[in-house]
């Protein structure tokens, strides 16, 4: 938050791209201060996208697979991606490509890109339907 408002100050004008994390949503009680801190950078990211307007615009990118864990290689993706949508993992050239995207919109903001296969997707809170 101190150096997005930083920026704002001193730039007057221009765009911020936060990285964050496909697990921006859902719930996972394995690594809850991670988690919490992410979802916190993703309400922030909102935030600032209005707080910033119009001279900046504030959006993020939410990686899943990325880089395996040290220890595991492409082999132990590939077996993960199989429960991801699109059955399969993205590498850093994607999330470039997602950032290179946001830097050259002048109309976007407030935004979460998932480069994530599609996990947020299974993710999501339900929502109990009322009958």
């Amino acid at each position: 938050m101190v150096l997005s408002r930083e920026f704002a100050g001193l730039a007057g004008s221009g765009k911020i791209i936060n990285l964050l994390d496909t697990k921006n949503i859902g719930y996972e009680t394995a690594h809850v201060a991670y988690i919490l801190s992410k979802q916190q950078f993703f309400f922030l990211t909102k935030l600032c996208a209005l707080d910033f307007t119009p001279a900046i615009t504030v959006d993020g990118v939410a990686p899943g697979l990325i880089l395996p864990p040290d220890g595991k290689d492409e082999r132990y993706f590939d077996q993960l991606a199989q429960s991801l949508p699109l059955k399969r993992h993205s590498g850093p050239d994607d999330i470039s490509e997602a950032i290179l995207s946001l830097l050259k919109s002048n109309v976007v903001t407030g935004q979460i890109l998932f480069v994530d296969e599609g996990k947020h997707l299974l993710e999501e809170p339900q929502v109990p339907h009322l009958d």
